[in-house]
Order: C-alpha cells, then sequence, then structure tokens
C-alpha cells in the first residue's frame, strides 16, 4: 500500500493582477493620496499619543503637463509624500501589508488590505521609510513596493532615532486617466481630504493634517472646519437596519452653491458628495440665517454601508433605485436618501416653507407670463411639487410633461368609459367633470395660439413703421405675412398663413389663391394675378362642365407708404383695382380643364382694397361717386345688380380692426396679475 501525502500550499496572488483589477475612474484621481492619508490615520489611531501630538503631513510634488495640455494652469502631480508620526511598520503591519486582504486591521479599522493596489493602479511605485519602537528598543526598515518586484526589503536595522516616524512616497503618477485630474490646485486637495475624513473630525478623531508645496504655504486641513457647524445627529431605520445622519452646515465663503450629502463606510466618505436637490428640489437655495447664507453636509453612516463597500473604496454593492433591486424587500441608495431627506425637511421646516413659497412665485410669475399654462396658475398640488431654482427652458419643458400627462390620462377615462359601455347617470357625471377638466386645459392650447395672433398683430404694425431713413416695408412683406405668395390653400397648412387679419370668415374658405394667375387654379385663360383671391364652396372640379360657387373674394394691396395714386393722379375709383378681376372671372375666356368658377350675377362678389394711405382728394372723387363712409373711417360701395359688396381702408384701419377683435381676449390672458 502507498501512502499518499500532500503537502499544504499557499496560493500565489501576483500584485500586478491584483492592480489590473482596480478601475480607477477621473472622479477617483486623489483616491490614492486618500488610502495614504487614511493609513496614516489608522497608524496614528494604533498609538498611546494623544490626539494633538498626531500630526500628518502630505508633500505633493508636480510634474510637467502633456503636451496637449500645456495651457493648464496647474501642473498635474508627479510624487506624493506622506509623513506621520504613528506607530510605524513594526511586524504586525508590515506583515499585514505584505498581504492581500489581510485581515489583521479589518474589525477594529474597517482596512481591507486593499488600498496599497489602489495606490499602483496610479503610481508606478512606492518607497516607505519607517522608524518604530519595537519593545523598546528602536528600529528602522525601508522597502520598495511595485508590480515588478513587489514588496522588496532594503533595510532592517536597529535605529539611532528615538521617534517615531513613518515616510510613504508616492511615485510617478502615470495613470493617463487620473492625470489630468490632479492638475488642481492645493486647496482642493485639502478640501478633498476634509470631505474624505469629516466623520473623524466630527467624532472627535482627526489628528493634525498638513498640505505643503514648493512656493506655495502649507495648508492646514484642520483649519477648513472651523466654520463648520455641528448641526445635530439623527438616526432612522429601514427594514430593521439602523442609520446615522451627521448633520453639518457651513458658511457661504466661496462660490458654492449646492447642498451635498454623502455615504460613509469605515468612518470614510465613500465616493464624490451628490447634490441635496437631486433627493428633494426644496434644498436648491442656501439656508439664510440673519442675511447669511449656508450650506449643508450631511453624512450617512450605518453597518449596512461598511459591509457593502466596493474593496476599492468608491462605491457601494447597493442597488441606485427600486427599479434595479434583486429582490423585493433590498435596501436601495433611493430609499436611504428619501428617509434623509425627509430628516431634514423637518428640521429646516421654516427654511422649507419660505423656499416653497419663494418657488412658487418664481413659477406662477413664469406661467403669467406664459398664458397657455393658465390651467396650472392655481393648482395648489402642482405648485406644491414644482421643483426649485428650474431655469425658464427646463420649467418650460416640466410643465409641458404635466400637461401632456393630464391630457392623457383624460383620454384614458374617456376611453374606459366608451369600453366599458355603462351608460347612467352617474358615469354619464364622471364623464362631464373629465370633459370639463379637459377643457380647461385645451384653453391653454387657445391661450397659446392667441399670443401667436398678437405677436402677428405686433408684426403687422413694424411693418407699417417708417424706419429712420423714412423707407417702408415692400407690399411683399405685408402680403406674405397674410398669406405667401405664389401659394394657394391647397399647399399652404392652416398654420403657414394669417388670413385672420383680413376677417375670420377667410379663414375657412376651400380655396385661396395668392398672387397667382387665374389660369393656373381656374377655368379662366388669364394671366391676371389678384393680391388673393378666394372661392367658398361648392366648386366643380375636374372634368364637370360646370360649377357654382358661394361667393368669390378678391383681395387687393397698396404698397405700404405710397400715397395712393395713379397716372389720373387722385381721380380714380377704388374698384379700379378689383374690377379687372371680377371681370375676368365673369367674361374671360374660359377653358375646358381646371376648376370651373362660374361667377354669376347673383353670386355674392366681396372687393377689399388695402391702401397704405388714402389723400382727402382721392377721398372726396370717390364719394362724389356713390361710395359712402362707415363709422369705422372706411368706405364702401354696393352693386346690388350685380350682387357685389367693395370696402377701401386703409392698413391702420385694418390692423385697428384685427385688434379690436381680439382685445377681449387679450385683455384676459396678459391683463391679469398673479402675485
Amino acid at each position: 500500500m502507498v501512502a499518499l501525502c500532500f503537502a499544504r500550499t499557499t496560493m500565489d496572488t501576483p500584485a500586478k493582477n491584483l492592480v489590473e483589477v482596480v478601475d480607477l475612474l477621473p472622479s477617483d484621481a486623489l483616491l490614492p493620496i486618500l488610502e495614504c492619508v487614511s493609513n496614516s490615520i489608522i497608524s496614528l489611531s494604533q498609538s498611546d499619543l494623544t490626539l494633538e501630538q498626531r500630526e500628518i503631513d502630505v508633500e505633493i510634488v508636480r510634474g510637467e503637463p502633456r503636451q496637449d495640455t500645456l495651457f493648464l494652469t496647474t501642473k498635474p502631480i508627479k510624487d506624493v509624500i506622506v509623513t506621520d508620526n504613528g506607530i510605524g511598520f513594526n511586524e504586525m503591519n508590515f506583515a499585514s501589508f505584505k498581504t492581500p486582504y489581510s485581515n489583521a486591521l479589518r474589525q477594529d479599522f474597517g482596512c481591507l488590505g486593499v488600498g496599497r493596489f489602489s495606490v499602483l493602479a496610479a503610481f508606478r511605485g512606492m518607497k516607505i521609510r519607517s522608524n518604530f519602537r519595537v519593545n523598546g528598543h528602536w528600529k528602522y526598515r525601508e522597502f520598495n513596493f511595485d508590480t515588478v518586484n513587489e514588496v522588496k526589503p532594503i533595510v532592517y536595522e536597529d535605529s539611532s532615532e528615538k521617534t517615531h516616524r513613518t515616510v510613504v512616497e508616492m511615485l510617478d503618477l502615470y495613470n493617463d486617466v487620473l492625470l489630468d485630474k490632479t492638475a488642481v490646485p492645493l486647496e482642493d486637495i485639502a478640501n478633498q481630504i476634509m470631505k474624505h475624513f469629516f466623520i473623524f473630525y466630527l467624532s472627535n478623531n482627526l489628528p493634525k493634517i498638513t498640505l505643503h508645496e514648493s512656493d506655495c504655504e502649507p495648508l492646514n486641513v484642520n483649519d477648513l472646519f472651523k466654520d463648520v457647524s455641528k448641526g445635530s445627529e439623527r438616526h432612522f431605520e429601514i427594514l430593521d437596519e439602523t442609520f446615522k445622519l451627521y448633520i453639518t452646515r457651513n458658511p457661504k465663503t466661496t462660490n458654492r452653491r449646492t447642498h451635498y450629502y454623502h455615504y460613509c463606510a469605515d468612518s470614510r466618505v465613500v465616493g464624490r458628495g451628490k447634490r441635496l436637490s437631486n433627493l428633494d428640489s426644496i434644498f436648491s437655495y442656501p439656508l439664510i440665517d440673519e442675511h447669511t447664507e449656508s450650506f449643508l453636509d450631511v453624512f450617512v453612516v450605518s453597518t449596512y454601508l461598511d459591509e457593502r463597500k466596493y474593496t476599492t473604496r468608491n462605491g457601494f454593492r447597493i442597488p441606485s433605485t427600486q427599479e434595479e433591486r434583486s429582490y423585493e424587500n433590498e435596501i436601495t441608495l433611493q430609499d436611504i436618501g428619501q428617509q434623509a431627506a425627509g430628516i431634514l425637511r423637518d428640521k429646516y421646516s421654516e427654511h422649507v416653507k419660505k423656499t416653497q413659497q419663494q418657488n412658487i412665485i418664481e413659477w406662477q410669475g413664469y406661467m403669467a407670463a406664459s398664458p397657455r399654462f393658465n390651467s396650472l396658475l392655481k393648482d395648489e398640488e402642482v405648485l406644491r411639487n414644482l421643483p426649485a431654482n428650474t431655469p425658464d427652458d427646463k420649467k418650460e419643458e416640466y410643465l409641458h410633461r404635466i400637461i401632456y400627462s393630464r391630457l392623457k390620462k383624460v383620454d384614458e377615462i374617456i376611453q374606459e368609459f366608451i369600453d366599458a359601455k355603462k351608460i347612467d347617470e352617474e358615469s354619464i357625471q364622471e364623464v362631464v367633470k373629465v370633459i370639463q377638466h379637459k377643457a380647461v386645459l385645451d384653453s391653454d392650447k387657445l391661450a397659446d395660439y392667441m399670443i401667436r395672433r398678437r405677436a402677428i398683430i405686433d408684426l403687422f404694425e413694424k411693418f407699417l413703421e417708417a424706419d429712420k431713413k423714412g423707407d417702408y416695408k415692400l407690399e411683399a412683406d405685408i402680403h406674405n405675412l397674410i398669406f405667401p405668395k405664389g401659394y394657394t390653400s391647397e399647399n399652404t397648412p392652416y398654420e403657414g398663413h394669417n388670413l385672420w387679419l383680413l376677417d375670420e370668415r377667410f379663414v375657412s374658405y376651400k380655396f385661396i389663391a395668392s398672387h397667382k394667375p387665374m389660369r393656373g387654379y381656374s377655368n379662366v385663360a388669364s394671366r391676371k394675378a389678384a393680391d388673393i383671391a378666394m372661392f367658398d364652396n361648392p366648386i366643380g372640379l375636374g372634368d364637370k362642365e360646370s360649377g357654382d360657387i358661394s361667393s368669390l373674394v378678391i383681395f387687393e394691396f397698396k404698397r405700404p407708404g405710397d400715397v395712393a395714386s395713379t397716372p389720373s393722379g387722385h381721380r380714380w375709383e377704388f374698384s379700379k383695382l378689383t374690377d379687372k378681376y371680377f371681370d375676368e372671372f365673369r367674361y374671360g375666356e374660359t377653358k375646358h380643364k381646371g376648376r370651373h368658377v362660374n361667377v354669376r350675377p347673383t353670386t355674392p362678389k366681396f372687393g377689399f382694397i388695402i391702401l397704405s394711405h388714402i389723400p382727402e382728394a382721392l377721398e372726396n372723387y370717390n364719394l362724389e361717386r356713390g361710395w359712402r363712409r362707415t363709422p369705422f373711417g372706411s368706405f364702401y360701395r354696393t352693386t346690388p345688380e350685380s350682387n357685389m359688396h367693395l370696402e377701401a381702408m386703409t392698413f391702420d384701419d385694418l390692423i385697428a380692426a384685427a385688434r379690436l377683435r381680439h382685445n377681449p381676449f387679450f385683455d384676459k390672458l396678459f391683463l391679469t396679475r398673479y402675485p
């Protein structure tokens, strides 16, 4: 019988392999520095020094920018040197350093034994020098750490220096993802360290941390806390897990404009701070106390977070939203954030109340200037939930979404009523309420349309004004504003013209031609082209031999700015501008194909002559020939035997009439004021 013996072997885990799986994002540019400072804090926590005696020094050594970033105002980091007076690399700490995922310090300090691999994911190597005491004897240890030689001891000997001192050098930052992001001022690095270790400050366990670089005054990180007000602590539970909030308040000393909340693990901030306004938009504004603005920094701490941090300590194995949960009762970051926001709302209820009222006034001011949102202007539910500090372009988008959602809901309710086929008084009354609600929303669309009309009227008036040189807009400009020249109603959408300027009735005419030869759209073989010609129902088309129309309308415009005159001076009738078109339709040569426009003596015919100016001589000439003045200052003449009505007016009369027709709407829409 052969006895089989198996020797116990250990698994090799090359440092290079561990470094390759470390995924550092641009936002993690300073994470290696934070890891080294964290190790120094732990080393100091192991010592017998008082808090006042504990010191950490961080020296930043700058490199040169890459060729494509020569214009950076601050140079990127090349090396970082972190020095502390902690317990140092004694046998336990050195053994822990050599062991990936060591648990030697996990229980007491939350160390995962991977921080040094994050350093090598950014820097080419580390050099460590440590002076420490063991059993009453002073020792000095020096070693290097990189992905090629891994932990390489250099010196381990007795030391004549009788003081604790450990120097960790992070050498030659090479990671292109991080390089440019380290080109930040010393103040920014200090602020990052301050925020990352805020919990140590809140628990009165933060050593003195000093930053310096060549040609700069040293910065004391602890000084950044002097203006921070420790607001309070709060506890809450989610599914039997306990969370603690540390709430701090910072006066506005820079251009800061945001409240932040931070998730923490093992007494350190994990990742970057998040905007508190993302949890509740009411925190989009600063807190104000005796006219002084301040901002919140809120820190969330829990063993639940400690247990679910990534090994690189830059995120959590926790779903962000409820939609991302793996099972129904799994806690999400959204759940934690909402609970925290609720606590903050209660704590700062007065601020919330003032801010909410300010927010409502801002939104109401925007909606009052945009009548298309009138239906939401006094809706308490909508106003109470509008996001704070929203730019105008986002307000527009947000309000449109609300109206769209409401209209869609109304349509769904009506469809449900139709599908149910339940006809009784109760259901009918319910649908009546829904239709009434839809009518309110539809009125907003009408308001939007009225805004467009007012803009067109204002533009028309501008066209009629002389510029500084005394020039006037051409007839074509006026013409195109009313109806584009060369087009017909068959190739011009309703929104593409403004015939309502002339008369609301003409908007519904079945065929409209603008400055097109008659032969192009009718059975009349004539090159004459009225400014605007309109036919009403019915009209014969195609191969029909005849087609009677209900009415024929001709508009003729006289160039603005011109004095109405002809070679005959002021001795001509207004009808001269329209008769030629009526005559062509009645007596002109016809052709077989095309649109049959049969104009008979009994066909109602309307002619409108629009002039820039009617001189007194021209006015008198026409009054003497049967024209009459209307109460509105225009002139008219009727010819009963041919069923013709003609009217002459100025452009000013035309626009005044248009504005007069719309004033009841405009007064309602634009003169109402809201607080």
